[in-house]
């Protein structure tokens, strides 16, 4: 089954982006190998990795409610993920194409895969790995991300296997290249690609060790021209898996592995040697690659070094290279906090869909008036806007006095703004605020966060591990979260919200006005403001508790996607994509314009 998702994704889908995803469990270390050739070859555009066989989590249901891919390949049987699956995905996105690619055995599912690739193509090269030894799986496929194969096929470790065999008799093979040592890939393997494949040439590719191996493979696609390596721990599977779906993705990578906590010889060497441009560390497991990215910044001073914690972030650099003509729409950031509907004191701002940005009600600030550009997210406050644009950079207009125009240099997935501040979410997880600071405490924790919601002087933020941690511009205003796990959140004035991964909505801080005590039912989305809260349930209708103008009014009736609290008003996006505002009306900003605005599915 699927985990519950928004009730935004539930009646219709949108149109789809010319994207295709590569689904595959992500301890089934074979199937990896071959959802991670398909994206090398062409045949995909990054890998989504599934956690549990039998369901999508928030991480994975993110990526496809945001990606719209035209079509999903599913690798590996229903033993690695359930058929359901398919159903519910179904459910959720109609007009995606889903096909699945699984064989009796993980060396039938790689001739298939193979032959999906190979197709009509004159005098292929394919590169023959241990389909036991994802290393050199791995290091098979970055050979064919870099061109210099274009397919990838397994053996055991003492023969080819029916599949294989079949396959290479019956294919016009121009080079087998065998990836491993003697002890991954033993000499009969070789003679008997020899005696089925000719005459097709078999040569081998192998070191001493897996690192070797990968260096000697990885050497000629950098001296080709090949400006990006991928790191990872040559002994952690996970890690493995996640560089080598990296490489493929970005097309122009080699995989490159090291011991532990350590740059081998042979990859310091070969980094030094052929100085790259970009370097991608791979650590989600161990935590411990201090002295490697030490060891990086004597070998390849030059070189930019991103280090990447977790599967999500893998996927968000693999998606950012897709071209932009396959994108039909900005790509949308997969934290939470990405709206389309932001909702300041006075005035609110909706994101169009042609992705260009509207704005009504008070306008002293020139918050009215926004950047013309295109923009993937909005968020506001009092007097003041922020927006992430498609490129991920941010864009801040409204009250000069408070700096939040100043935004910082660099790339966000998510940004948010609630007073005299703001807080973005870089690429790395790590969030970076600025603006004015009141009583001169501006910095934001320390970690790795998938949310971030600024309130008036009071922000909080959703750890990697789901847990919540919140800070103050002064210690006045200081609230302390509870324990355990949230998928999203709202802060307001001097309280937040969130809601639980069973769905259910819990608040803390202080007691002033608009926080709710009592709250029964689950939800899908908060938002909290200085004297009011509003919040959806998951079957899309609203509900609010106030202690301002805002309680005077009455609540729409209907189904909505997303929410948002002003001081005495409140916005929300329809399903058919249309706003209602409702509440004080002081300067118009409870009469929403007219047409339609972009809808998005929240995390």
């Amino acid at each position: 089954m699927l985990t519950a998702g928004p009730a935004s994704a539930q009646s219709s889908s949108p149109a789809t982006n010319d994207v295709t995803l590569v689904m595959v469990r992500a301890d089934s270390l074979s199937d990896v190998g071959v959802a991670v050739s398909l994206v090398a070859a062409g045949h995909g555009d990054a890998v989504l990795f599934v956690e549990e066989w039998d369901k999508l989590g928030y991480d994975e249901f993110s990526v496809l409610v945001t990606q719209l891919p035209a079509s999903l390949l599913i690798v590996g049987g229903y033993d690695a993920l359930i058929s359901t699956l398919e159903d519910d995905i179904r459910q959720w996105l109609s007009a995606t194409e889903i096909e699945r690619i699984a064989g009796r055995d993980r060396i039938e599912t790689a001739a298939l895969a193979a032959e999906r690739i190979i197709g009509d193509l004159d005098d292929p090269t394919v590169m023959l790995a241990n389909g036991w030894s994802l290393p050199d799986v791995g290091t098979a496929a970055s050979a064919v991300a870099t061109g210099r194969a274009d397919a990838v096929l397994y053996s055991s470790v003492s023969g080819l296997g029916a599949p294989t065999r079949r396959f290479i008799e019956n294919s016009h093979i121009d080079s087998i290249v065998m990836v491993g040592g003697p002890e991954a890939l033993r000499p009969e393997v070789a003679q008997e690609a020899r005696r089925h494949g000719h005459p097709a040439r078999v040569r081998r590719v192998g070191g001493a060790t897996r690192v070797h191996t990968a260096a000697l493979s990885a050497a000629a696609a950098l001296e080709a021209g090949a400006r990006t390596a991928v790191i990872a721990d040559g002994w952690s599977l996970p890690d493995v898996g996640l560089a080598a779906s990296l490489a493929a993705s970005l097309g122009d990578a080699v995989v490159l592995y090291t011991t532990t906590d350590d740059l081998a010889d042979a990859a310091e060497e070969l980094v030094a040697a052929q100085r790259p441009e970009l370097v991608f560390v791979v650590d989600t497991v161990s935590g411990t690659q201090h002295s490697l990215l030490a060891q990086l910044g004597t070998s390849v001073p030059q070189a930019h070094v991103i280090r990447i914690n977790d599967a999500r972030q893998a996927a968000r650099y693999a998606l950012r290279a897709v071209p932009a003509t396959a994108v039909s729409q900005p790509p949308l950031a997969a934290h939470q906090g990405a709206t389309t509907l932001a909702v300041g004191w006075s005035h609110a701002c909706g994101l169009r869909t042609d992705h260009t940005i509207t704005c009504w009600g008070a306008g002293n600030y020139g918050e009215l008036f926004s950047p013309d550009d295109t923009y993937a997210a909005i968020d506001a406050g009092p007097g003041v806007n922020c927006a992430l644009r498609p490129d991920s950079t941010v864009s801040c207009w409204g009250r000069a006095d408070w700096e939040l125009p100043e935004v910082p240099a660099g790339s966000f997935v998510a940004v948010s703004t609630g007073g005299p501040f703001a807080c973005g979410i870089r690429i790395d997880d790590s969030i970076t605020c600025w603006g004015r600071s009141i009583y001169g405490r501006l910095k934001a924790p320390e970690g790795t966060f998938t949310a971030v919601s600024n309130g008036n002087l009071t922000a909080c933020a959703i750890r990697i591990d789901r847990t919540v941690t919140c800070w103050a511009s002064s210690r006045r205003f200081e609230i302390v979260p509870p324990e355990g796990s949230f998928i999203s959140l709202s802060a307001g004035g001097g309280y937040a919200c969130g809601i639980r991964p069973n769905q259910r909505l819990e608040c803390w801080g202080s007691n002033y006005d608009g926080r709710p005590e009592v709250i029964d039912g689950t939800f899908s989305a908060v938002s909290a403001g200085r004297a009011s809260t509003c919040a959806l349930r998951t079957d899309g209708t609203i509900v609010c508790w106030s202690n301002d103008e805002l309680a005077e009014a009455e609540t729409p009736e209907g189904t909505f996607t997303e929410i948002g609290i002003g001081l005495g008003f409140a916005c929300a996006l329809r399903t058919d994509a249309t706003v209602h505002c409702w509440g004080k009306n002081t300067h118009g900003q409870a009469e929403a314009p007219i047409g339609t605005f972009a809808v998005r599915s929240r995390e």
